[in-house]
């Protein structure tokens, strides 16, 4: 069944009040339907817009010159002390040929354009009156610059990306996406399934466990409830949005660290032995916990002593979210080799290049959602290799990231392999 703008509304109600933060920035409400399906509307025919035969991609954000304003002067911690913004001297129409002509001029990473409804709720007239300078700092959040930067206002933002592919956010937070009539809940997390966890648990528990014992040595901080083990999945995440974003494809599989050899079951083209993301990413979080602890001393107490170490940790945190980036960008390029990538949940790589020899065949497929049978038939080499070796792998998973964007995972269940199709990685989804 496909779905159309219109479906995108009822769902979108429904899960953005949920996504409301802790701040005022958090609490703007959605307009109305005949507004949004004006919007949603006219968002999806603009991305089936070329310039020059080259799909466009662009951002829109709703907002008024009121809310610039008030967002103007809010104080730093809520929201940035200047909101850059063009203003027209006259608002343009909001329409698809509008939009194709902004399209070059506004960045999709950087750049908004402005919508704002001079009509009424019930009879719109979308007119655009600016375009935003948004920053970049969202999308080095996005791509694993977990404590840098800036995040989005958290209005609403409709993006596009290619052709009938429409995603709605609030912020850079995104709720769900539309492509190819398929509509994508992105508040789903294919890590919080079951068997995903199950797999991921035992690793997070060993790095969890890390932190702990270097903060309680150094007896820096009260160590609690905030160590969950969160830097590490979001490290996994975005190798595998990276993977995606080359638009080459890959195979990411993910093995238990017990496992000693792979055996006759894959060669490498490049076998190898890197094991620096584990100490970096516990290095970076011990830092952090330190660096959020005496944050906290300092806002109750003024200690000019401390100061300094506060500053050094500062330092320290930079250069460990760039060493995470940097680690993050030399893996994902090793997808440009054919071939599987193969690590261990220690994130120890094993190699690249990777080419599947398991002839396993005689098992079953079923989709995780609907419980349905999958044929192996119905799908490229590179899936068939992919769902062989995890077949014959009991304790490992298998990222597959089409060249299309399109990501599947692949996991042993008892006697059967579980296919998840087509998941999103949450705010990585954009």
């Amino acid at each position: 069944m496909f779905n159309y703008p219109l479906d995108i509304i009822t769902n979108l109600k429904k899960l953005w009040p949920s996504s409301f933060g802790s701040t005022p920035d958090d609490y703007w409400d959605l307009p109305s339907d005949q507004v949004l399906h004006l919007l949603i509307e006219t968002a999806f025919h603009s991305s089936f817009l070329t310039e020059e035969t080259r799909s466009i991609s662009f951002k829109l954000i709703y907002i008024t010159k009121n809310d610039k304003k008030v967002i103007s002067n809010a104080p730093i911690g809520i929201r940035r002390r200047f909101l850059k913004i063009i203003t027209f001297n006259s608002n343009r129409e909001f329409n698809a040929n509008e939009i194709l002509r902004l399209s070059p001029a506004s960045d999709f990473i950087q750049s908004l354009i402005c919508v704002d409804n001079f009509g009424s709720n019930k009879k719109p007239k979308l007119k655009i009156w600016g375009l935003m300078d948004g920053g970049t700092s969202w999308w080095n959040i996005l791509h694993g610059r977990f404590m840098l930067g800036l995040p989005l206002i958290k209005k609403l933002i409709i993006s596009s990306t290619g052709p009938g592919h429409i995603t709605i956010s609030r912020g850079e937070n995104v709720l769900l996406s539309l492509n190819n009539g398929e509509l994508i809940d992105n508040n789903y997390n294919i890590f919080n399934e079951v068997k995903i966890k199950s797999f991921f648990e035992e690793s997070i528990n060993k790095y969890t466990r890390e932190i702990i014992l270097r903060l309680n040595k150094d007896k820096i901080m009260d160590v609690n409830k905030n160590i969950d083990g969160s830097t590490y999945l979001d490290f996994v995440k975005s190798i595998i949005f990276h993977i995606r974003e080359k638009h080459h494809g890959g195979v990411l599989i993910i093995v238990n660290d017990k496992i000693q050899t792979l055996g006759d079951k894959i060669s490498f083209k490049y076998k190898c032995n890197y094991d620096v993301p584990w100490e970096i990413l516990v290095n970076r979080d011990e830092v952090l916990y330190k660096y959020l602890s005496l944050n906290e001393y300092l806002r109750k107490n003024y200690d000019v002593s401390k100061f300094a170490v506060y500053s050094s940790l500062e330092t320290k945190l930079k250069q460990y979210d760039e060493a995470i980036i940097d680690s993050i960008n030399f893996i994902s390029s090793l997808s440009n080799i054919d071939g599987s990538i193969v690590f261990t949940d220690k994130l120890q790589l094993l190699g690249f290049g990777g080419e599947i020899h398991s002839s396993e065949s005689n098992f079953n497929i079923l989709n995780a959602d609907t419980g349905n049978p999958v044929k192996l038939d119905n799908y490229g080499t590179r899936h068939r290799s992919a769902f062989r070796l995890c077949y014959s792998i009991n304790n490992s998973i298998g990222f597959i990231i089409s060249q299309d964007g399109n990501i599947k995972v692949v996991k042993k269940d008892k006697n059967k392999l579980l296919l998840w199709s087509n998941i999103n990685l949450g705010f990585f989804g954009i």
